[in-house]
């Protein structure tokens, strides 16, 4: 289950929450230029770049808009269980989306790898304290 918690600047989050997501107005002047959000290891802090959403928003087609928050935000997340920095070739996993993927949000057809689903799956339902980083991926197995 979710539970929101509204935290405001200064405060510390729950304990027990085993994710926070935090919107910050600019991106760091260090963060890679494409790059929408980004997920803090093995803490599990997930801060999203509101300039660059909006930035990347502003050339999206009008349907897009209203699903590229939910795909950045599942992106990250997917970071905080898998437990490691890693992107995949295709699909949500991917360090810098394309037109084409936008497109495809357009029809929900962007999805995670099949690589990524079975991790995701397999981490999801260990203790945040057990999760150690898994072997990556034979080659070509994306």
């Amino acid at each position: 289950s979710i539970r929101w918690h509204i935290v405001e600047p200064g405060d510390t989050p729950p304990e027990d929450a085993p994710f926070t997501v935090h919107v910050d107005r600019f991106a760091p002047d260090d963060c890679t230029p494409d790059a929408l959000a980004s997920t803090y290891l093995p803490g599990a802090a997930i801060t999203i770049f509101a300039d660059r959403i909006h930035r990347r928003i502003e050339s999206a087609h009008p349907s897009v808009r209203r699903k590229m928050l939910a795909y950045v935000i599942a992106h990250e997340l997917a970071h905080a269980i898998q437990g490691i920095a890693r992107h995949s070739e295709d699909g949500i996993m991917k360090a810098s989306w394309t037109n084409v993927d936008f497109a495809a949000m357009l029809f929900d057809e962007f999805k995670f790898s099949r690589f990524d689903a079975i991790l995701i799956r397999q981490r999801a339902t260990l203790p945040r304290a057990q999760r150690q980083p898994p072997r990556p991926p034979p080659s070509g197995s994306e």
